[in-house]
């Protein structure tokens, strides 16, 4: 539904922003890519293990269609949850770096500070919380995170 929906704004002359966390089909990506004008792309965990770990999937796939946007010319900024205890290590922040100075169509990084709004709707819907012992990020934090990736690209936190 959703390139018929993309078709349709698209005559109407309507900018389309994607957020996506890139885990889906290839060929979907290739079949909508041309209504997007841009992907908001989520890039979570490094670490492939770890990344199972904590999404259910692995992060092949995700890395793998960023390169097929890339190849195709989308326009794409790399957001980053930090999240305290799982993906604010040296490894992954290197990585945001060198994976946004990889591929020229992303044109900015955006860190976003973890917090605990989502336990709160959680509960609400009946369902159990997760990550109960990680506490907010603070913006002093996030830039802090933000000082440690080297790269070419901006960088908002």
């Amino acid at each position: 539904f959703l390139l018929d929906l993309v078709k349709k704004l698209k005559k109407e002359d309507i900018h389309i922003c994607l957020e996506t966390s890139g885990y889906a089909p290839t060929e979907k990506f290739l079949e909508i890519k041309d209504y997007i004008d841009l992907f908001l792309y989520d890039y979570k965990i490094t670490n492939e293990k770890e990344h199972i770990k904590y999404t259910g999937v692995s992060n092949e796939l995700i890395l793998h269609n960023l390169s097929v946007l890339d190849k195709n010319g989308a326009l794409v900024v790399l957001r980053c949850p930090i999240i305290p205890t799982i993906n604010d290590n040296e490894e992954h922040l290197l990585q945001i770096g060198k994976l946004a100075d990889k591929y020229d169509s992303i044109k900015e990084i955006n860190l976003m500070p973890y917090h605990t709004l989502g336990n709160s709707k959680r509960l609400h819907i009946g369902k159990e919380t997760v990550l109960d012992n990680i506490e907010n990020v603070s913006r002093v934090k996030i830039r802090e995170y933000a000082d440690r990736i080297i790269t070419k690209k901006k960088i908002i936190c």
